[in-house]
């Protein structure tokens, strides 16, 4: 009949439409994708597919910046798909919106360096006066960028690590440089830990610092020499070791 006949040549048309749009923005199989176009109509499916696309290259150039900025950091990407916590055996699927704020965390991570060890008084509601003061002061008689923010990070411990902002990470790499290679050592000679100044790292980058150090001080115990020594968050041979006190 005609009306079999034209509807039949429609489905066939249908067919052929979606089996070679499939193939030219499509890496599903044919059969797949056909399964698909049967219950999704076309012009959405095609839609979604460019969406997708677009967002998954938009993602893309963001990792490359974050890893620019914070050499080592964990790409939001690889955190979109991770557990909830180390021992859950489900991921924790993030939305977009938990994307751009880790991805604005890190980026104001990148700018910061936090000194620990740095005697502190937790009762003292002047502290972060005292600190501002203290650390601008340091910067200025040994050249060094000033800071534009100096705090206490909010937790338990006797003396709480000392976060310093600056406008640029490049004035922070130079501020973390200067600290330890000429004031740790000329401005709190008298203390038996000296104050150490690093950059500000994600959770996962302190777990692999924490492991590092723990690495280091034991091995160079048994060596009796410092055989290995700390390299950004990672360890790392020292080619002029010297006994291990």
């Amino acid at each position: 009949m005609p009306g079999s006949t034209s509807a039949s040549g429609i489905a066939r048309s249908r067919s052929m439409a979606s089996t070679g749009s499939a193939k030219r923005k499509c890496t599903l199989p044919i059969a797949q994708t056909a399964e698909l176009t049967d219950t999704v109509p076309l012009k959405d499916f095609t839609d979604l597919k460019a969406t997708c696309d677009r967002m998954a290259k938009q993602i893309e150039e963001l990792v490359k910046i974050i890893s620019n900025l914070m050499p080592g950091a964990v790409s939001p990407v690889l955190a979109s798909v991770g557990s909830s916590s180390p021992n859950s055996p489900h991921p924790q699927i993030r939305t977009s919106h938990d994307l751009v704020r880790e991805a604005a965390s890190m980026m104001k991570k990148s700018k910061r360096a936090v000194i620990e060890l740095l005697p502190d008084s937790p009762d003292n509601t002047e502290q972060d006066v005292v600190d501002t003061e203290k650390i601008k002061s340091l910067a200025t008689k040994y050249n060094l960028p000033l800071p534009t923010a100096v705090f206490r990070h909010k937790c338990n411990s006797k003396i709480r690590p000392l976060k310093i902002e600056f406008d640029n990470s490049t004035s922070r790499d130079l501020f973390i440089r200067g600290f330890n290679k000429f004031i740790k050592t000329a401005e709190f000679a008298s203390l038996a830990r000296k104050p150490r100044c690093r950059r500000d790292l994600t959770l996962n980058e302190l777990a692999i610092l924490r492991t590092s150090r723990e690495t280091i001080y034991k091995t160079n115990k048994e060596a009796g020499k410092s055989v290995l020594i700390l390299n950004d968050i990672f360890v790392k041979e020292n080619p002029a070791p010297r006994p291990f006190l």
